[in-house]
């Protein structure tokens, strides 16, 4: 009876420590460079560095600049800058943050709130030279 007893509670330990949801790891895609499409299907290239994030729509020729701040290991915070489009301008100091839900070695899946409450997810692949 022991036995059963001690067995019982191993599985129960076991099943609570390995069915928690590990923190993923970030850092990965704090730098470099990136695709992306939005939620029409256009594509964007991404250049991030440790203080900037810079936008590029392939189709349109539009710029986005932003300030990257990271908020925690997978939470940035964007906030526009500056655009090569003058009706993109009136979105500069204002800001969204994505949370990072899923790593993996060639891309990560995120959320984010809009402005006007649509949350949005999405795809970011990194582009390896």
């Amino acid at each position: 009876m022991l036995k059963l007893i001690l067995w019982v509670l191993s599985s129960l330990i076991a099943t609570t420590i390995f069915s928690q949801n590990s923190i993923p790891d970030c850092s990965f895609f704090k730098k470099g460079d990136f695709i992306y499409k939005d939620s029409s299907g256009i594509t964007w290239d991404i250049k991030r560095t440790s203080k900037y994030q810079t936008e590029r729509n392939k189709q349109t020729g539009l710029l986005i600049k932003h300030k990257i701040t990271w908020v925690s290991n997978c939470e940035y915070k964007l906030t526009q800058i500056w655009s090569n489009n003058k009706d993109r301008r009136k979105y500069n100091r204002s800001w969204i943050i994505y949370k990072i839900l899923r790593v993996t070695d060639k891309y990560y899946s995120y959320s984010c709130t809009c402005t006007d409450g649509r949350e949005i997810t999405g795809v970011v692949v990194k582009l390896i030279d």
